[in-house]
């Protein structure tokens, strides 16, 4: 909640400050939407696992079977929030 908090202010003020998010902020589900994409544009993170919905990810195969175990175990998890992970 802080992070898109912060993320939204910073827009707001127009300001450009190199900006870099800890690893426990970075969810794209769980703080860059509800911060607005837009004003998420530019900022670094320290995320250091894969993201389930990059297609950079499709062909790998630990990431079709967790994809296979979400669609089987928990079909209506938010994949884009990092706690889903």
């Amino acid at each position: 909640k802080y992070a898109a908090q912060a993320i939204r202010k910073v827009a707001e003020l127009d300001w450009h400050p190199i900006h870099i998010m800890t690893n426990v902020s970075t969810s794209i589900g769980g703080v860059i939407k509800p911060a607005g994409m837009k004003n998420a544009e530019g900022i670094l993170t320290a995320l250091y696992n894969m993201d389930v919905t990059d297609p950079q990810w499709d062909s790998y195969p630990g990431m079709q079977r967790f994809r296979a175990f979400l669609a089987k175990y928990y079909p209506e998890a938010d994949k884009s929030d990092a706690g889903t992970l």
